[in-house]
């Protein structure tokens, strides 16, 4: 399988390379160069997603496996359970502010600001929370997937994965563009 990675990983660092290169080529048109250099950077994603992958296939990251199920608590495990059995249960008062978080975001339909976030949290608990402190839990929370940043949005967090797509219609008119461009 990690053959089979490897093969792909070479590809698409020629993509990085060509991409790289037809925006040097196109520097002169803003929105050409930038188109190149946004798929550059969408390839160079990708490798490394790539060797992050096999890293875990070859089993030298040390991590869980790619299906491993869901060991920890969420929000919704704890949600509604007798004081007397949250008591029996080994999570931190760290854990418990990542509960509120999550709670807060789902009640505000499964999206919310840093700043909704937080004044949630006051109105429930009365704390003032700072906001370079929240970023840093909320960034702390994405890592594990407990929460997810949502793309496109400076601030604005989710609690299930958020995929930004094209309209259809707009889509097609920038592979048109591209089309026309590339074989001028």
């Amino acid at each position: 399988m990690t053959d089979i990675i490897e093969k792909h990983l070479d590809f698409v660092k020629e993509q990085i390379q060509i991409q790289e290169k037809l925006a040097e080529k196109f520097g002169n048109k803003e929105y050409r160069k930038n188109l190149h250099l946004g798929s550059a950077k969408k390839f160079s994603d990708l490798y490394d997603d790539l060797l992050t992958l096999q890293k875990q296939l070859d089993g030298s990251s040390g991590s869980a496996p790619l299906d491993s199920p869901q060991i920890e608590l969420n929000y919704e495990d704890v949600e509604g359970l007798p004081e007397e059995l949250l008591q029996e249960l080994s999570f931190s008062e760290s854990d418990k502010l990542d509960f509120k978080i999550q709670k807060i975001i789902d009640e505000n339909g499964g999206m919310a600001s840093l700043d909704k976030i937080i004044v949630a949290l006051y109105k429930e608990t009365g704390e003032i929370h700072k906001r370079t402190s929240m970023t840093s839990k909320l960034y702390r929370m994405a890592q594990k997937d407990a929460v997810f940043s949502v793309p496109g949005r400076k601030g604005v967090y989710s609690t299930k994965p958020v995929t930004t797509s094209k309209e259809p219609s707009e889509q097609k008119r920038e592979e048109a563009i591209d089309q026309e461009e590339f074989y001028e």
